[in-house]
């Protein structure tokens, strides 16, 4: 399965564990935006230029795992987006955290709530 990982930035190193354990398992980890190198100061191009590649991984994923956990000092609001957009394109939803209850569109039909253990299990 092609997996998009949607998380707040901050956590884009800790997330490279979990890519890895995805991939030992045989599924495909879309989300670019966790191994690329950003520079440091960031202008409105390479903004818009990272949410069009976001845009662009979500759409070759079959489904997309939200981290509703903050990670880090970052509020993290673009995972919402993402969230969203996945919703739109009719993606298979997860969403993975201690938070699974504070969203009305995590209660929409064919969200799933994942654990670590079953995100493992090839499809």
């Amino acid at each position: 399965m092609k997996i998009y990982l949607a998380h707040n930035f901050k956590a884009r190193w800790w997330l490279r564990d979990y890519k890895a354990l995805l991939e030992l398992n045989g599924h495909k980890v879309t989300s670019r935006w966790i191994t690329q190198n950003y520079p440091e100061i960031r202008t409105h191009e390479i903004e818009q230029k990272a949410a069009l590649e976001d845009l662009e991984d979500i759409d070759a994923a079959d489904a997309l795992i939200l981290f509703t956990d903050q990670y880090g000092d970052s509020p993290g609001k673009g995972k919402f987006m993402e969230y969203g957009y996945a919703l739109a394109k009719g993606k298979q939803i997860y969403i993975h955290g201690k938070d699974i209850q504070s969203c009305i569109f995590y209660y929409l039909p064919g969200v799933k709530v994942l654990s670590l253990i079953s995100a493992l299990r090839s499809e």
